[in-house]
């Protein structure tokens, strides 16, 4: 095994591959996050693109305890963002059912962010009817796929809270004490 294979920034819970895209769904704890990754691609070409959004770990679990069991009741959708450099860059999911034969649908966008005076960013492209994201991808799931994918982020959390659960209960906080550095904009582990 070679030392330059190629190392995601966050511990990767699970992945899935369709013939033009592959989710991937990270471990972004050290923020109280889950990050969700999605690549576009066509064989012979390689990436036509890429998106990623965050999902608050306890929205994530309301999310996934639904795909889980199969009562996706309402559309979810997470809105944030970052800045860097001056920029602010929006990131945007929703997870719905629509009807296809692979019923539940993950959007993920990314684009140009509007900083709000609450510290929130916010699309630019809600605003402006002209405005478009910068990349607008999407995957179809079926139901069983979506419920194997809703367990494994669970039991990642469960495991999570769990192996944390003496320094939470220590320092009396949900979250454990940082041991690690992490980029508060884009979720990377710095140390």
């Amino acid at each position: 095994m070679s030392n330059d294979q190629y190392k995601p920034r966050n511990f990767r819970i699970t992945s899935h591959t369709t013939r033009n895209r592959i989710l991937h769904i990270e471990d972004a704890l050290a923020i109280r996050q889950i990050r969700f990754d999605l690549w576009a691609f066509a064989r012979g070409k390689g990436s036509e693109g890429q998106a990623e959004a965050y999902v608050d770990a306890d929205e994530a679990r309301l999310l996934f305890t639904d795909l889980a069991t199969g009562t996706l009741s309402e559309r979810f959708q997470s809105i944030g963002g970052s800045q860097r450099d001056g920029q602010a860059l929006a990131r945007v999911i929703t997870v719905e059912e629509v009807k296809a034969n692979n019923p539940i649908k993950i959007t993920i966008q990314n684009g140009e962010g509007i900083p709000q005076d609450n510290g929130l960013i916010t699309p630019a492209w809600w605003g402006d009817k002209e405005a478009k994201p910068d990349v607008d991808l999407a995957v179809l799931l079926d139901r069983r796929t979506a419920r194997k994918i809703a367990l494994a982020v669970l039991a990642h959390l469960s495991a999570w809270a769990a192996a944390t659960y003496y320094q939470r209960v220590t320092e009396n906080t949900w979250q454990p004490p940082r041991e690690v550095v992490v980029d508060p904009e884009t979720g990377e582990i710095l140390e």
